[in-house]
């Protein structure tokens, strides 16, 4: 199995029907109803009690509601919600849940859904004393195809029934109509009704963003003048889909095997059980979570190469500028030490104080750009001239705007691009 879609046939919601799908909305079999407590015992029968499992709730019991929401992160926004739509509900509001859509704005116009929790609580209840992996509700207008021309019409219910399936059919959806208006927009009302609606609906939408088309799903048994009735009716184009199979999983899989984009469960309605479509083994797991620690590991190793390789390179160009100051020396030992220790005996006064200064800062200033490297250094009348590489002229620059921060004077006498790199020449006084 890889998902189930599960719909209520009865008031007291222990009746249903379900109908197993694929990823793609393609049946798995065919309709079959019973009891809510049966059909659990049939999970356990497969071992398919790990199956997530979308709810198909009765758009009769869902309102969807339009507001503006206001600023804030999300728990914000849901502590205001009872205070905005207050005016609109006729229930309690502490009655209402009150559910955002998958995807919203603050500070921006939306639709939110809002259900009795008396009646949200005993749905729930039941299917939580069996263990059901439930992982959304979903109002079923919203589940109907969705088309950027137009508006979504599915006419359910039967007067008559010639067998069990139908029966349960017409105890499912009789007198119903489904409205689907847009992403997260829709109504379900009695069937003998949905024309009138539909109309005052259309009135109160601008001319410019009314549908273009009504796409009309109704039973082909039924009579073919209840298209032409709503043509009338609305005075809009309306495309007919005739439907033969047993409503309304023919017509809401599509919507099911898509983006949901309206689940009730959330807040404190949140499922309880991660979705998972398959079980994996527990030594899969260790496995796996070896391979990730050997991830880690090689990782790490090959940072550690790469700062050992930096390392190197800086302790390199530190030595090279060393020979170039002590060129007299006759061996080199912890250039870096040495270097620090004479520079650190001469700052304290003299006539190269500033010489040895200005070497220091060229120290550092080595060691926070690594990519620039001293090619020649030479001292002379109290300046001193350098001769330097950068991969490009924007670390080249920002090595230069850090020995001005130093207070040093830098003047660039050339800078060239010579194949990848920049030679360049600057005189620091």
């Amino acid at each position: 199995m890889d998902h189930i879609l599960l719909y209520p046939i009865a008031p007291d919601f222990t009746d249903i029907a379900w109908l197993e799908y694929d990823k793609t909305g393609q049946p798995i079999g065919t309709i079959a109803h019973s009891t809510l407590a049966l059909f659990a015992e049939h999970l356990q029968a497969k071992a398919a009690v790990h199956v997530p499992i979308t709810l198909v709730i009765p758009g009769q019991y869902v309102s969807l509601l339009t507001i503006t929401l206001p600023l804030g992160n999300a728990n914000h926004i849901r502590q205001a919600l009872p205070y905005l739509l207050e005016e609109q509900l006729a229930d309690e509001i502490e009655n209402c849940h009150i559910a955002l859509p998958t995807v919203y704005t603050p500070g921006e116009t939306t639709t939110v859904a809002v259900i009795q929790k008396d009646l949200f609580n005993h749905l729930l209840a039941n299917c939580e004393a069996l263990d059901l992996n439930l992982q959304c509700c979903v109002p079923d207008m919203l589940l109907l195809p969705l088309y950027s021309d137009g508006w979504t019409v599915l006419l359910t219910g039967e007067t008559q029934a010639s067998d069990e399936n139908n029966v349960a059919e017409a105890r499912m959806t009789k007198g119903m109509a489904h409205i689907r208006q847009g992403a997260t927009q829709g109504f379900a009302i009695e069937r003998d009704q949905y024309l009138t609606l539909l109309k005052l609906a259309l009135s109160k939408i601008h001319i410019d963003e009314q549908p273009q088309k009504i796409h009309f799903f109704w039973k082909e048994t039924e009579s073919d003048q209840i298209p032409q009735q709503c043509t009338e009716a609305l005075g809009i184009e309306v495309l007919e889909h005739p439907y033969t199979l047993t409503p309304p999983f023919s017509i809401f899989l599509s919507g099911a095997a898509a983006e949901i984009q309206m689940n009730l469960l959330q807040a404190e309605y949140a499922p309880k059980r991660a979705i998972a479509t398959n079980k994996i083994p527990d030594r899969w797991i260790g496995y796996l979570a070896l391979l990730f620690i050997f991830t880690i590991v090689v990782n790490l190793g090959f940072e550690y190469r790469a700062l050992n390789q930096r390392y190197h390179d800086t302790h390199d160009q530190l030595f090279d500028l060393y020979k170039q100051v002590f060129p007299n020396a006759t061996q080199i030992n912890r250039p870096r030490e040495l270097l620090q220790r004479e520079l650190d005996n001469r700052l304290g006064g003299g006539e190269n104080a500033k010489f040895y200064q200005t070497l220091l800062i060229l120290n550092q200033s080595l060691i926070q750009h690594t990519a620039i490297q001293i090619t020649k250094l030479t001292y002379q009348k109290e300046q001193i001239t350098l001769a330097l590489s950068a991969p490009d002229f924007t670390q080249l620059e920002k090595w230069n705007q850090f020995l001005e921060n130093k207070h040093l004077i830098v003047k660039q006498e050339r800078a060239d691009k010579v194949l990848d790199h920049v030679e360049a020449q600057f005189s620091i006084e």
